[in-house]
């Protein structure tokens, strides 16, 4: 699959099909379109590590299910706050 971001419009999560299999490269770049800064050694450094999007291999390949990364990126993302001073109140700090 080629990803198309040549264009300066912003793509939203849902624009690519849930099924579609990304390899780690493809997942990295449909990721930053979409606004969210994560790069191909994030995505590398996470599976090693852990607390990165569910993927399977092919080969020696990584490969992640778009329906996968979206849920990743809800999961991580925070709460939506109107001030930056939100967090600390919530978390009690």
């Amino acid at each position: 699959m080629s990803i198309d971001i040549s264009d300066d419009t912003p793509l939203t999560l849902d624009s690519i099909p849930p099924e579609t299999l990304l390899d780690r490269a493809q997942a990295a770049v449909a990721i930053r379109a979409r606004g969210i800064r994560v790069s191909y050694a994030t995505l590398a450094t996470k599976a090693t590590r852990g607390g990165g999007p569910p993927f399977k291999r092919f080969g020696k390949q990584a490969v992640y299910r778009w329906a996968d990364v979206v849920a990743w990126i809800h999961e991580t993302m925070g709460e939506a706050a109107k001030t930056t001073s939100e967090r600390r109140e919530r978390s009690g700090q």
